[in-house]
């Protein structure tokens, strides 16, 4: 059986050289973290965001795919453990009844109010935010991701407004410029379906290499 760490040694070494965009941007991680003084000692933290003021959908899984691509990337250059959180901004405002939800009516009144005032129209949670974020866990879930899910409402709050970002260190983001880093997708920004295909598919083959 060949010995799984001289596996990662080669596969780092041929990712090194990778013009691939997920290697790209793991690699601007790795200098950022580098000039931050990081000591390599602790779990970097790759996070995601999510409004849940509707349901989850194609541009949701391509938000997260695209971090974890870059999180494997990430690992597969360094050897170092990481962790993906995904975040809820369920105290955003309620700015819109969407389309495909029952109760209508009903949720007209609730234009601005944070979503986890929102009732559930569905009539399953306690709130419309809530009912979305279980819906996003079981959504993910189905696809395999390896994340953990933070929401606002739980984190107040002292919680954060997340984009696409990424910190190291405990998963408290301290808000300084030592601790947090934007990462910024580029090419998959168009979020077409063949756009998220191919990023499916480069996902699945970064899965299958072997990490540290």
């Amino acid at each position: 059986m060949q010995d799984t760490s001289a596996l990662h040694a080669q596969f780092a070494a041929l990712a090194n050289d990778a013009k691939a965009w997920p290697f790209a941007e793991a690699r601007n991680v790795i200098k950022r973290l580098e000039k931050s003084g990081d000591d390599g000692k602790r779990a970097v933290v790759f996070e995601t965001g999510y409004g849940p003021s509707g349901l989850p959908h194609i541009g949701t899984f391509g938000e997260v795919v695209r971090t974890s691509m870059v999180r494997l990337a990430f690992e597969v250059l360094t050897g170092r453990k990481t962790r993906l959180i995904c975040f809820s901004d369920d105290m955003d405002g309620f700015r819109k009844v969407p389309d495909n939800v029952p109760n209508r009516e009903m949720l007209a009144d609730y234009i601005d109010q944070p979503l986890t005032r929102v009732p559930d129209p569905f009539e399953e949670h306690p709130s419309f935010g809530a009912h979305n974020n279980a819906r996003l866990c079981a959504f993910l879930d189905s696809f395999g991701f390896d994340y953990e899910f933070m929401s606002a409402t739980a984190r107040r709050p002292t919680y954060i407004q997340i984009s696409l970002s990424l910190h190291s260190g405990d998963g408290q983001s301290s808000g300084t410029a030592s601790s947090n880093f934007c990462i910024n997708s580029g090419v998959m920004s168009g979020q077409s379906l063949s756009d998220i295909c191919t990023c499916l598919a480069q996902f699945l083959f970064l899965r299958r290499m072997p990490q540290g």
